[in-house]
């Protein structure tokens, strides 16, 4: 039997398929949400002082956004950050009935 990866509370760092699949997930959320209000890329650049690649790259998981950035971006797209993280943290781990199993 395969050794089960880490759970987040079992003390361990938290391995990189399972960081990118949390960002990936908070990218999708970001994007639905701006799709949902019919905005342009240019447009949410625009009001957050940022260029339209950087909140690309945020969509689509090719960078690591600051708390500052995932604050902002989620206050203009009416999303609460803690929503944002708990989704994407529960679609990567998700818990159920019985412990976690990898």
């Amino acid at each position: 039997m395969e050794d089960a990866a880490p759970r987040p509370d079992d003390g361990e760092p938290m391995d990189e398929a399972s960081v990118g699949a949390i960002l990936a997930s908070i990218g999708a959320q970001v994007r639905a949400a701006r799709q949902r209000r019919h905005w342009h890329l240019s447009h949410v650049a625009e009001r957050l002082h940022l260029s339209a690649s950087v909140v690309c790259r945020l969509e689509l998981a090719r960078r690591e956004p600051s708390v500052h950035q995932l604050l902002m971006v989620c206050a203009l797209l009416g999303l609460r950050l803690s929503e944002v993280l708990r989704s994407a943290e529960d679609e990567v781990f998700p818990l159920g009935g019985t412990p976690w199993t990898y």
